[in-house]
This record gives C-alpha cells, structure tokens and sequence, in this order.
C-alpha cells in the first residue's frame, strides 16, 4: 500500500510513467477483491446496511482507479449494491400507514449521493467509453431507488449527458437516451424544463440518426419530453404549469412527422412514433389544430395495417383521455366501424386494446356518436361476454356501463345481445373478482334505468329462473351476488315484498332455493339493514341451522354473518348469545368470522368497539372446546 502511495500524484490517479507496467500486478488484487466484494453484494441483501456502512464510500472513492478493467469492476458493484436496494424496496411493496418508514439502506444511499453524483460527473467528462456507459447503468438504478434525491443534482448532471448524446459513439448515445428517459420519467417535470432549451434540439437530431435503435429510443425520450412540457396533474386531471413550451411544439412536431410518414423503415420506429404522436396530440393539441386533420389521416392509415394497428389503438386512446378534448369527428366513424371488426380478430391482446380504446371513444366523443354506433359497439362487444375469459369479459361489461350511459336509448340492443350472455355468466361457477363487480355495476344501472324489458322484476325473475340449471354451490352465490344487487338498486316497497318471498322460500323444500334465498338474504343485509323488513329474521335464519343439508347450514351461518354487518347492534348480540349454548358452535363461529372479515377488508367499517364483546365468549368457546377433547382423550385412554 506504501508503494502504491507514493506512485499516486495529486489528482490521485497512478504515475503513469511507471518502468515497467508488466511488473505491476496490483490491479489483479484489486479486481479480484472488487469480483468477490459484488458476490457477496448480489448473494447478501440482508447485509445492505452493513455493506452501505464498510464498502460504500470506499467504492465511490475508487471510482478514479487507473485500470480501467478494474475501474468498470468497481462502478458495476457499486450499482449491483444500488440494484439490491432497488430489488429490497420493491419486496416491501407500495407504502402503507403501517410502513411508511425509509430503509436504513436508502437513507445510507441518500446521504452519499453527493459523493457519487461528483465521482460519476467526473467520469462523463472523460474519455473511457465503456466507463460512461458503466455509469449511466448505474445511474439508472439510481433513478429508480432514490428519485426525489437525484432530481437536485439534475442541473449539473444534464451537461454531461448532452455531452454524450453527441459523442461518435453509437450505443453510449443510446445508454445516455436510456438514462435520459428514465430521469424525466422519474423526476419532477420542474427539474428539468430549465435544461430544455438544450436538450430538445440534440434529441431531435437523433430522431434522424440512421441506426434504428437510437432513433427508436430518441422516440420515446421525445414522448417524455411532451410530458415534461406541459405537466399533467394526476389528481385534477388538468394541466399545471407556466412553463412556455410553445417554441419547442413545432420542431417536435416535424420530427415526429418524418417518422410517422414513412413506410420502409423498422417496426421499432414506427410505433414508437405512432405512440410519440398520440402523446403529442394528448398534450399540446390544441397548439396543433391546423395539423390535427394529417395527423388523424395518418392515424387512420396505420390504424388499417395489421403490423400497427396495436400502438394506433394505444395512441388514439391517449388522444382520447386528453382533458383538451381533442376533436376526433373526422374519423370517428371509420374508427368505430374498424375498431368493431377488431373484435372478431383470434388475438386476445389485439381484443382487450380494442375494448379499452372504445370505451375511451365513447367517454370522450359520445355526443358525435351515433345510435346505430352504439348498437355496432354492443352487438360486436356480445360474444366476448363469457366465462371463458373474464378480463375480456370484465372490459365488454364495463363498455356496455359505458354506451348505457351515455345512450340509454341503446337498451334495445343491450337486452338483445348483451344481457342473454349475462344471464349465462351469472350462473357460472366461474365468475368472480373483476367479470362479477362489472356485471354488479351493470345490473343496478339497468335497474335505475327501468327501461322496458329491463326492469327490476324482470331482471330478477330471469335471472333467479337460473337456478335450476346450476349444480355448483357457486353458482348458486354468484346468482345470490346478483339478484342482492337488484335488491339494493330498487326502491324500499319492492325490496320489502322481495324479502318477504324469499322468507316464503326458506320454508320450502326446494334445497338449491332454500340456499339461494339464504345467500341473498346475507348479501341484502350487508348492504341494507333488514330489522324493518321483517320480523325476527334472525331467528328465521338461525332456525336453518336445523336443516339436514350441510350446504343450507353453511348457507344461514353466511347470511347470519352477513346480515349482522347491516345491523351490528341487533345481529351481534344473536351471534354471541347463541355461543353460549352448548349447539351449532362452528356454525356460529363461521357466522362471526364472516362479520370480522367482511370489517377488516371493506373500507369505512371498523370492528374495534366490538372486540371487548366479543372476545370473553371466543374464549368461553375454546376452553369448552379443550375441555371436550381432554376428557375424549380420557375415554378413549
């Protein structure tokens, strides 16, 4: 080490002029150290703090080391180490009111980010290729792990990555684009308007690169770019901003353009342009009004070609959701027409795009739609209604909610296409999650509709008819989900003698019915209390417990638990008195788990005021319970 001392010189690099550099092997020590010290770095992450602690600085500070093999080592386990962060963070997922704290690794990364920013600015500037490309592989992490962090150092950092973008070296340009990219993407939009005056026009020069990788990437820098123009806030949907971007619209326009024309060029290119231009549009339409009819032309053309009718969709839906309001009549109804036949296609990602971009078409361009249109958008959306497919199914629910709203007229060709597979679905053991809420949120807009041949009555009775055809239990509750959901959406006199009829049912011997009207007696009641409704319903429910079938037992201790969340005063007292019998103790307990369940995962409901009545007969419970298995084993011994 005392040699190695005395050769450096004062910008702490190694005396060159060395007699003989054969005879200099420390730099093999120094690499093979670095190879063992990222081993541990990537096979180690519960020592991440230790390693910020011992290893961190001590990386940055040989960021200068004159090797250059040894210097590439050095950088690559330094990000390895910034990688684990990133991986170690994603593990704790989204941040909750329980766990908001920063790790200790991030705050050790944070507090020597100064220290690194200028180690890696100083290697920028320099003259070593691959240590640049080292370093913005590393900064990338960067970007990721400690984003607010990095955005103060932007405004030094962004000379040094113009002065790649301009560097002779092809796939450093495209590293310093990816970098680039990533920062705005991760950055405060107004952090970097100040640098954009510089950055704009380099990047625009690299969409007419030659070499099809870095013009692709310069795309999408230009995408971000739009976006750092003019910021969209996230919370009101509009706007915000003073910044003036209006010299830099037409020269990205142009830009964008050349690309968007073209037709010999890769497939890269053409939908990063395709999806370029729909941000362009989304966001400074309205400086482009002039030019909107070539755009959409263009649109339109590529819309038609089966090589970029998916990054066409993406970009018309973009145009869609601008809060602009962009002005799509010339084309809207070729593009409906187009985007119908669409849905007859065998691919299923070319399916969902297509749903999504109408449903954007439709909530943003409704007043120039049509109703034959509508009808077209609903007879096409019908066959994907299946539960063969629930997310396509899920997004052609929610596209019918969507052409209902906006065209109630529209119900006609709902009821003739669309609820015929509903009914089917309904009864499929196979709903669930997403397919199931859609279908919810469609029948109680039928039911505030009340169009003919869509009323409450006859909803429920076509859909409680289905009953006879299913075998499976969750069939019969999925059924239960929907005709619970009819009941919420009509009006009090109608759910009263709807209650009252399947009390009628309890009593009867149809079994499939009996669990039926037990299952949605528990999902009416979670949502509206039933004390009024009918007398001692409790007790009714509780009398099922009786019952010789196990699923109509299994039934009432649902019901029970889901009626007494309507009503916690008058049901839970039912519940916990009942423990105390010697009868129907896993029944009850069922009853009960489902109350604290059903508190614990909907928002607004909170089971804490009922934990000290609740608890003394929990306890009760399991001490008869080890008492009966102790004196069991005694019998049997």
């Amino acid at each position: 080490m005392e040699e190695e001392e005395e050769w450096e010189d004062e910008d702490g690099y190694e005396d060159e002029e060395v007699e003989d550099e054969d005879d200099d092997t420390s730099w093999k020590v120094r690499r093979a150290a670095v190879k063992v010290l990222n081993a541990v770095v990537t096979s180690r992450p519960e020592m991440l703090t230790e390693l910020y602690t011992k290893c961190g600085a001590e990386l940055v500070n040989r960021f200068k080391e004159r090797e250059e093999n040894v210097r590439l080592d050095i950088i690559e386990c330094f990000a390895a180490l910034v990688k684990m962060t990133e991986l170690a963070e994603a593990r704790k997922g989204t941040p909750t009111l329980v766990n908001t704290e920063q790790s200790p690794a991030v705050g050790l990364l944070e507090s020597m980010l100064a220290t690194v920013m200028t180690a890696s600015m100083k290697q920028l500037n320099g003259k070593a290729d691959k240590t640049k490309s080292a370093v913005f592989a590393m900064l990338k992490s960067l970007c990721t792990v400690v984003p607010s962090a990095l955005g103060a150092h932007m405004t030094e950092l962004v000379p040094c990555v113009c002065g790649c973008l301009t560097d002779k070296n092809q796939s450093l340009k495209l590293d310093a684009l990816t970098f680039l990219r990533l920062a705005m993407e991760n950055q405060a939009p107004e952090t970097l308007q100040a640098s954009m005056d510089r950055i704009i026009p380099l990047i625009l020069a690299l969409v007419r690169e030659e070499w099809y990788k870095i013009i692709a990437e310069a795309l999408r820098v230009v995408q971000v770019i739009v976006t750092v123009l003019r910021p969209l806030d996230d919370d009101s949907g509009m706007f915000i901003g003073d910044y003036d971007y209006t010299a830099h619209v037409d020269p990205i326009y142009e830009a964008i353009l050349v690309r968007l024309e073209a037709h010999d060029i890769d497939q890269e290119i053409k939908e990063c342009a395709i999806i370029a231009v729909g941000q362009l549009v989304s966001t400074l339409g309205d400086q482009l009004t002039d030019r909107l009819p070539v755009v959409e032309g263009l649109l339109m053309e590529r819309l038609r070609n089966e090589i970029t009718r998916m990054p066409t969709l993406k970009a018309i839906a973009m145009i869609c959701a601008s809060p602009i309001g962009i002005d799509l009549t010339p084309i809207l109804n070729e593009a409906i027409q187009e985007l119908s036949q669409f849905l007859r296609q065998q691919s299923r990602p070319l399916k969902q795009t297509t749903l999504e971009t109408l449903m954007a078409l439709v909530k943003s361009s409704a007043t120039n739609m049509t109703e034959s249109l509508f009808d077209l958008i609903l007879s096409e959306a019908a066959p994907l209604v299946s539960d063969g497919d629930l997310h396509l199914t899920h997004l052609s629910l929610r596209l019918s909610i969507s052409v209902l709203t906006v065209s109630p007229s529209a119900s006609n060709t709902l009821a003739q296409h669309i609820m015929p597979k509903c009914l089917l679905i309904a009864a499929s053991p196979l709903l669930q999650g997403r397919a199931l809420e859609s279908l919810l949120d469609l029948l109680k807009g039928l039911v505030s509709l009340d169009a003919p041949g869509l009323t409450f009555d006859e909803l429920y009775d076509l859909i409680q008819s289905k009953v006879n055809d299913v075998e499976q239990k969750q069939g019969i509750a999925n059924i239960a989900h929907c005709l619970a959901t009819l009941c919420v959406a009509t009006t009090e006199g109608k759910r009263g003698v709807t209650v009252g009829s399947l009390v009628e049912a309890l009593n009867g011997s149809d079994e499939p019915r009996r669990n039926l009207a037990l299952l949605t007696i528990g999902e009416l009641g979670q949502h509206r209390d039933l004390t009024a409704t009918v007398d001692g319903l409790q007790m009714i429910v509780l009398e099922s417990f009786e019952s010789p079938s196990e699923e109509t037992k299994t039934a009432a201790a649902y019901a029970l638990g889901r009626m007494a969340v309507g009503n916690m005063a008058c049901y839970l007292p039912v519940i916990l008195e009942s423990l105390n019998a010697n009868r129907h103790h896993y029944l009850l307990l069922s009853a009960l788990k489902e109350v604290i369940v059903l508190h614990a995962n909907t928002t607004g409901l909170d089971f804490g005021p009922y934990i000290e009545q609740v608890l003394p007969h929990l306890l009760k419970v399991r001490y008869a319970t080890l008492r009966y298995a102790t004196l069991r084993y005694v019998i049997q011994g």
